[in-house]
C-alpha cells in the first residue's frame, strides 16, 4: 500500500511500522529507494517495539533515515516532524502594489 501511495499523495516524511504484514517495513523501504527522485529522497522514520541497537542498524541499513520505538509519545513524533520536515521558503514580500487607474488595491476583471 505504502508503494501505491507514493505514486498517488506527495508526501514530506514516511513514518515507515517495521512490522507489516505482507511486507515488512525494511523491504518497502529498499523499495522506495529505487525509485525515481524525489519520491527516493522522502524521509523516512522507523517505528518499531525493537529498541536494540540491532534493531536500529538493521532500519539504517535498509534507508531509513531515524528510528523511533513504540509506544511513540506525540512530542517525540513533533520532534521528528521537525527534525525531518524543512518549512519552504517564505514568499517575498512585495513592496509595492501596482496602481490602475479607476481601481483600488484589487484588479478588476
Amino acid at each position: 500500500e505504502a508503494l501505491k501511495s507514493l505514486q498517488l499523495f506527495n508526501y514530506d516524511l514516511i513514518f515507515m511500522d517495521c512490522q507489516m504484514p505482507e511486507m515488512d517495513g525494511y523491504e518497502a523501504t529498499r523499495r522506495i529507494r529505487k525509485l525515481p527522485k524525489p519520491v527516493s529522497d522522502i524521509p523516512i522514520v522507523a517505528l518499531t517495539a525493537n529498541a536494540f541497537q540491532e534493531d536500529h542498524d538493521k532500519c539504517i541499513e535498509s534507508g531509513m533515515n531515524d528510528f523511533v520505538t513504540k509506544p511513540v509519545e506525540a512530542r517525540t513524533l513533533e520532534n521528528k516532524l521537525k527534525q525531518h520536515i524543512h518549512a519552504p521558503a517564505a514568499a517575498p514580500e512585495a513592496h509595492f502594489l501596482p496602481r490602475y487607474k479607476g481601481h483600488g488595491n484589487e484588479l478588476t476583471l
